[in-house]
C-alpha cells in the first residue's frame, strides 16, 4: 500500500469535502432565512408602512452629510452573516491554504497544521482512514486523530495503520521524554549538588541527587534511572541524529537504545560516522537487523580498535548457573561468536538424533531436544573420563562454522569485516583466524553493492552448493521482520516451481511461518535482481525487505 501519493489524494479529497460541507450549510441557512423572512414580511408590511410614514412626519431625518441612511439587520440575517464569515474564515482561509500546500506537498504530513485543523480534515465516518493516519506526523495531531478514530467502525487495514500510528506516537513521546529527562537530570545536578569541599561532597554528588529525585518521582530503581539518564544524555548529546529519527517516528525506542549502545565505546567522530551509515536504512529494519548493521558499521568506522575490543570481550567469557522456580535451572554460556555457533551446531546435530516424540506420544520441540542433547553430551563426558584428555585437542580443531570474507581482507590488504554465519559481522582479524584452517570456496562479490553474485559454477537443480550460496547470500529469513538464521529456514522458490526455475535468482530462505504465509496465507513475494524482496499482504499492504550487504564500503 503506497501511503505517500495516497495520502496526498486523501488529504485533498477530504479538504474539498470539508469545504463542500460548509457550502451546503451556508445554502441551507440561506433557504431557512429566506423562508422566515418571507413569512414575516407579509404580516408586517402594512404596519411597517404606517410606522414609517408617522416617523417621517414627526421625526427629523437621520441622513447625514454623506446622504446615506442607516440599515437595519434582522437577527436571521445576522446569523447568516456570521455563518458566512465563519465559512469564509475556515473554508476560505485554512482549507484553501491547505489545498494550496497540498499542491506543493502533503500539508498534513508537513506537520504545520494544528491538531484542531487536522481533525477537521479527517475523512468522514465510513471512509477509509489508513492513508490519512499514515500522513499525519507524530505529535499531538496524530494522537488526536488516533483517539478520534478509535470509536469508528474501521476495516482491518485501517486498524493495522492505527496500531502503526500509536507506535509512531510512542516513539515521539519517548523522544520528548528523553529531552525532558536529560534537562531534569542536568538541572537537578546543578541545583542539588553539595558545596565543593564540604563533607557531603565526599559521599554525595549532584548526579546522584538527580538520580534520586527522578527515580523517586517515577518509581524507577537506581540502575534503571541511571541507565535512562545515560541514554537520554547520549541521545541529546552526540546521538542527536538518532534522537531526531526517534522523534520523527522512524525509529522505535529499542532501536535508538541499540544505536547508543553500539556507539558507547567509540569516539565522537566514529559515533557520528556510525549513525551516518545506519540511520538511512534503520527505519526499514527490525531491532535485530539494525544491530547487525551497527556491528558492521562500528567495525568499519574504527577497525583499528575493533580487534582489541573483541579480545577484551573474549577475556570475559564464562558459564553461569542460575536457579529457577519449579525445579528448573539455567546455564548461560558467554563466549566468542565462533564458539557459540560451534556449540549450537553440535546441539542441532544431537537434537536431530533424539526422539521427536516422548514415551507418552507427545511431540518434543527441537529446543527441548537441544537442551536434552547438551545434558547428554555432558553426561557422556562424565561417564567416560578417557574423553577428557582429548578435549584440549578438540578445542583447536577446525571450527564448525561458515565465514564469508572478501579476498582482500583474507590477504590482509583490507580490514573490512567478515560475516559469521548465524551471527553477523566480525572483525577482520577474527575472520582471518577462522578461515585459516577452513575449506575455502570461491564466491563472486559485486564490489559496488556488496552482494554475492555467483558460486563459481552454474547449478540447474537444487544442490548443497547452491543451498550454501543462497544461505550465505541472504543470511536470514526474507520474511518481514524476521531474523531467523537462513541455514535453519526452508529454501523456498519465489515463483512457484515449474521444473526449471530452481536458480539462485528464484530461491530464498523462509522460516516455516513465512513459508506457510506465502503458500497458504495469500502473502505474495517478488524478488528484485539486487536482492530486495517486496511482499504484498492480503490487505493490500506492501512491505519492502532490503538486502544486507556483505561489504560495508
Amino acid at each position: 500500500m503506497e501511503f505517500s501519493d495516497g495520502s496526498r489524494r486523501a488529504t485533498m479529497t477530504v479538504v474539498r469535502l470539508d469545504a463542500a460541507r460548509w457550502a451546503r450549510q451556508v445554502r441551507s441557512e440561506q433557504r431557512r432565512t429566506a423562508a422566515a423572512s418571507s413569512a414575516s414580511t407579509s404580516a408586517s408590511a402594512s404596519a411597517s408602512a404606517s410606522k414609517a410614514s408617522e416617523a417621517s412626519a414627526h421625526e427629523p431625518s437621520h441622513e447625514g452629510a454623506s446622504g446615506k441612511g442607516e440599515r437595519s439587520v434582522s437577527p436571521a440575517q445576522h446569523s447568516l452573516d456570521e455563518l458566512r464569515e465563519q465559512a469564509e474564515r475556515e473554508a476560505g482561509t485554512v482549507l484553501e491554504l491547505t489545498l494550496a500546500r497540498a499542491a506543493q506537498g502533503d500539508a498534513v504530513a508537513s506537520g504545520s497544521l494544528s491538531a484542531s485543523v487536522v481533525l477537521r480534515l479527517m475523512p468522514p465516518d465510513g471512509e477509509p482512514v489508513a492513508a490519512f493516519v499514515a500522513a499525519v506526523p507524530p505529535g499531538p495531531a496524530l494522537i488526536a486523530v488516533l483517539e478520534c478514530v478509535a470509536a469508528r467502525a474501521l476495516s482491518a487495514d485501517d486498524r493495522v495503520e492505527v496500531v502503526r500510528g500509536w507506535e509512531r506516537a510512542g516513539a515521539w513521546l519517548a523522544a520528548r521524554q528523553a529531552r525532558a529527562l536529560a534537562a531534569a537530570a542536568e538541572a537537578a545536578a546543578v541545583e542539588l549538588a553539595p558545596q565543593p569541599g564540604s563533607p557531603a561532597a565526599e559521599h554525595w554528588s549532584g548526579e546522584q541527587a538527580g538520580e534520586a529525585e527522578i527515580g523517586a518521582a517515577v518509581r524507577w530503581s537506581q540502575p534503571t534511572v541511571a541507565n535512562r539518564i545515560h541514554l537520554a544524555g547520549e541521545l541529546t548529546g552526540r546521538c542527536v541524529p538518532t534522537l531526531d529519527e526517534l522523534e520523527a517516528g522512524r525509529l522505535e525506542p529499542r532501536q535508538a537504545a541499540a544505536v547508543v549502545e553500539a556507539c558507547g565505546p567509540l569516539g565522537d567522530a566514529a559515533a557520528a560516522q556510525v549513525q551516518q551509515r545506519v540511520l538511512g536504512r534503520a527505519g526499514k529494519q527490525t531491532v535485530a537487523q539494525l544491530r547487525r548493521s551497527l556491528r558492521r558499521a562500528v567495525i568499519a568506522a574504527d577497525p583499528s580498535t575493533a580487534a582489541e575490543r573483541q579480545a577484551a570481550a573474549r577475556a570475559e567469557r564464562d558459564v553461569a548457573l542460575t536457579t529457577l522456580p519449579d525445579g528448573m535451572a539455567q546455564v548461560a554460556l558467554t563466549t566468542d561468536a565462533a564458539g557459540a555457533q560451534t556449540v549450537w551446531a553440535a546441539l542441532d546435530a544431537v537434537a536431530a538424533h533424539l526422539p521427536a516424540v516422548d514415551p507418552e506420544g507427545r511431540p518434543v520441540p527441537v529446543a527441548a531436544r537441544r537442551a536434552d542433547g547438551l545434558v547428554a553430551l555432558c553426561a557422556a563426558v562424565l561417564g567416560d573420563p578417557d574423553v577428557l584428555p582429548g578435549l584440549a585437542h578438540a578445542a583447536t580443531q577446525r571450527p564448525a562454522v561458515r565465514v564469508t570474507v572478501s579476498l582482500d581482507t583474507l590477504l590482509g590488504l583490507s580490514e573490512r569485516p567478515g560475516e559469521l554465519d548465524g551471527y553477523g559481522p566480525i572483525p577482520a582479524p577474527m575472520a582471518r583466524e577462522l578461515a585459516a584452517d577452513g575449506t575455502w570456496r570461491r564466491w563472486t562479490l559485486e564490489p559496488q553493492t556488496g552482494q554475492l553474485l555467483d558460486v563459481g559454477s552454474c547449478t540447474y537443480r537444487p544442490s548443497a552448493r547452491l543451498a550454501a550460496f543462497v544461505t550465505a547470500r541472504d543470511r536470514t529469513c526474507r520474511g518481514p521482520g524476521s531474523g531467523y538464521p537462513a541455514d535453519r529456514a526452508d529454501l523456498d522458490h519465489v515463483a512457484e516451481f515449474d521444473g526449471a526455475n530452481t536458480t539462485r535468482a528464484n530461491l530464498q530462505p523462509l522460516r516455516r511461518r513465512w513459508h506457510n504465509a506465502k503458500t497458504h496465507g495469500g502473502w505474495r513475494p517478488t524478488r528484485a535482481p539486487d536482492g530486495t524482496v517486496t511482499w504484498r499482504t492480503p490487505l493490500g499492504r506492501r512491505y519492502v525487505i532490503p538486502p544486507e550487504d556483505l561489504d560495508p564500503e
